[in-house]
């Protein structure tokens, strides 16, 4: 394959993966001129580099990999999420439902407390 051919492809799967030559070679571990010289047809890159250009270019089209930008909105939204679950934990107060009571509200109170509590933590990612 000429290196022209194998540029207009390299470009065209980046372009699908919604990808900028930065990330890709970011991502890839490999020098974003190296990239650039191969989209551009200059030269075929490295066996190693185009193994792991291909294999970022698999992953984020096969939904494998996740993006920085994915990776950072995940992250917010499991944040609150765990916000929100701690908020609920709040309706069911230590003071209103009390460890020593054996009543079973208060029990059921505690429990719920404590799921809300829990839930939020593996919104988190947090061990339990």
């Amino acid at each position: 394959m000429s290196s022209n051919v194998y540029g207009e492809q390299l470009r065209q799967r980046r372009r699908d993966a919604r990808l900028t030559q930065e990330q890709l070679a970011d991502l890839a571990g490999i020098a974003k001129t190296t990239l650039r010289n191969a989209e551009a047809g200059r030269n075929m890159p490295r066996p190693q580099h185009a193994a792991a250009i291909d294999a970022v270019l698999d992953g984020v089209v096969s939904g494998d990999m996740k993006l920085p930008e994915d990776v950072e909105r995940e992250r917010t939204v499991r944040e609150e999420i765990a916000l929100q679950l701690e908020a609920a934990a709040e309706w069911y107060p230590e003071s209103v439902f009390p460890s020593s009571s054996q009543n079973p509200d208060a029990i059921a109170g505690r429990a719920m407390r404590y799921a809300y509590q829990n839930a939020a933590r593996i919104a988190r990612g947090e061990d339990l």
